[in-house]
């Protein structure tokens, strides 16, 4: 019978970090997708004594890593997906090694730790330093805190706690291209996924158009309102106007909400303008795992009022301290130190690695998008507004395109529709993406 021996984890390091050394040393050869992959049963099947720690380590390398994608090497631009770095990698390591419950602050620091993390990404971010908020799994559960916490505001302004009596009357949410995480959001915090207004957006953009905004806000003047501002939509990477919604709020009182998940990033970028206005945001989602290149899982919500966050999360039994601890920032009681692999992030790269990273995402689109669209047979469906291309063809079924390349293992763009058009899409954010080479397997594929 196999049980667990402190005394074994030497070799078996010593044994998994060559394993993932020689892994990475052949990303470039792991199919970028395998479509279908199913994990063979033997694997799967529960033993009675266990194959020992060892052999399970020899056992996923043989039958399970074979059918995994290499969605971390150089020919993956599929949705908006990073890649783990070697800081982020040991982080995530020591993570587990040490697994302590962020969560909690009276047994160690790792609550305190990730207070400090946040600190810094907020640095990073170029925010003002009073903005604090959690870690989360990712954007989507970043928007879930942030809108239960606009439906605290919203239940104040009509003089009802909503964390203990519930939901605010009538309150909705007006955006142009939201995400869909927003509708999952506002159904997980009792506000209704179809209380997700979708109004029009500019031509030819994903960009809300002001005027359309500004006839909802006055005709919702009497019902509290949540705006949700893009910047980085999943489509074309286009953001809305922030700064001129910001202004909106002179004549109108509603709670605005960044959804950043890779856009905020681009405070990163020398004289970017693009997210002038945020820092005066109720709330803000970013996505680490996407352009920070940390490992999933991985998100944030930072507020302008962190102090509300217990009034919404609060959670009180008496075998806990008194006194407010991490876990009355969020949704999870308890939660991985998840601030460890940012950490080795930050403290690795600095200011200047990291922006240089995102910077080398907005070139390599640039360069994809010239490359596969020289023949004329692919069209740009959009400007390429940051990271993102959006692909069309008149000539050309770019869904099949899609699909023939996934299967060839030589590259993966997602698939989305925009203005009724099918669109091949490339998010430039894994730090290893290779345009020179995702242009060729497309241009292979096109013959």
């Amino acid at each position: 019978m196999a049980y667990p021996s402190g005394d074994s984890i030497g070799p078996l390091a010593a044994a998994l970090a060559n394993a993932v050394a020689e892994e990475w040393a052949h990303l470039a050869e792991r199919p970028a997708a395998r479509p279908g992959a199913v994990i063979p049963e033997d694997p799967l099947a529960l033993t009675g004594d266990g194959v020992g720690e060892s052999e399970a380590l020899s056992m996923f390398f043989d039958q399970i890593a074979p059918h995994l994608s290499g969605g971390i090497g150089p020919h993956y631009a599929g949705y908006v997906t990073g890649g783990v770095t070697p800081a982020g990698l040991m982080g995530d390591w020591l993570t587990s090694a040490f697994d302590n419950n962020a969560a909690f602050s009276t047994d160690g620091a790792a609550g305190q730790f990730e207070k400090s993390t946040i600190a810094m990404l907020v640095d990073l971010l170029r925010l003002p330093t009073h903005l604090g908020g959690t870690l989360t799994t990712g954007a989507t559960a970043a928007s879930t805190v942030a809108l239960a916490v606009a439906r605290q505001w919203a239940g104040e302004q009509q003089g009802i706690d909503s964390a203990k009596v519930g939901s605010p009357y009538g309150l909705a949410a007006l955006s142009g291209s939201a995400h869909s995480s927003i509708a999952k959001a506002m159904g997980v915090v009792g506000l209704g996924s179809s209380n997700v207004v979708a109004l029009r957006n500019q031509s030819g953009r994903e960009s809300v158009d002001l005027v359309e905004l500004r006839q909802a806000l006055t005709k919702r003047a009497s019902a509290p309102t949540i705006v949700i501002a893009n910047a980085g939509t999943v489509i074309t990477g286009d953001s809305d106007d922030i700064a001129a919604i910001v202004a909106l709020r002179e004549e109108f009182d509603f709670w605005l909400h960044v959804d950043a998940a890779f856009g905020g990033f681009a405070a990163l970028l020398p004289s970017d303008t693009r997210l002038q206005g945020w820092e005066r945001a109720d709330s803000i989602t970013v996505d680490l795992h996407k352009w920070l290149n940390v490992p999933y899982d991985s998100g944030l919500v930072l507020l302008q009022n962190p102090q509300v966050l217990p009034r919404v999360f609060g959670n009180h039994a008496s075998y806990l301290a008194d006194e407010s601890q991490p876990m009355d920032s969020g949704v999870e009681n308890s939660r991985r130190m998840r601030a460890l692999p940012i950490w080795f992030s930050l403290a690795a790269y600095g200011r200047h690695g990291i922006g240089a990273l995102v910077a080398e995402s907005v070139a390599s689109a640039q360069r994809f998008a010239e490359l596969v669209t020289a023949d004329g047979r692919l069209s740009l469906a959009a400007p390429v507004h940051l990271n993102v291309v959006a692909l069309v063809s008149d000539e050309i079924d770019v869904v099949e395109l899609g699909s023939n390349l996934a299967s060839s293992g030589n590259g993966f763009l997602s698939q989305a529709t925009l203005n009724g058009r099918p669109v091949l899409r490339a998010a430039f954010v894994n730090w290893r993406t290779d345009p020179e080479a995702l242009a060729a397997a497309v241009l292979e594929q096109l013959g």
